[in-house]
């Protein structure tokens, strides 16, 4: 996957902000999956993948159809997403990976 930048969170955050709590966690999940599949399928190829792009948040959310909404940053439903979005990051670059609540 390509390096985050703060584009990417933001774009990640305003896409599962519409989302029930329970299905964030697996879209976000989704989301990185194909964002490094398209990374290593770039790397490989030299070209970007068909359907996800070129390995970035951003080109797979992209690419997934309509850019989500943009939410003003005091809306609690994008703030508990850029919580979880930010959590996730931090969690994975610290080595360990997020579980979902019970």
């Amino acid at each position: 996957m390509r390096p985050i930048i703060w584009n990417d969170l933001d774009l990640l955050a305003r896409k599962i902000a519409a989302l029930h709590e329970e299905d964030r966690l697996p879209a976000v999940d989704s989301i990185i999956s194909r964002a490094r599949y398209a990374d290593a399928y770039r790397k490989r190829h030299g070209r970007i993948h068909e359907a996800w792009g070129n390995g970035s948040i951003m080109q797979v959310i992209g690419m997934d159809g309509p850019l989500p909404p943009t939410y003003r940053s005091n809306d609690p439903a994008y703030l508990r997403a850029m919580a979880l979005v930010c959590t996730i990051f931090a969690e994975r670059a610290e080595g360990h990976k997020i579980k979902e609540a019970a």
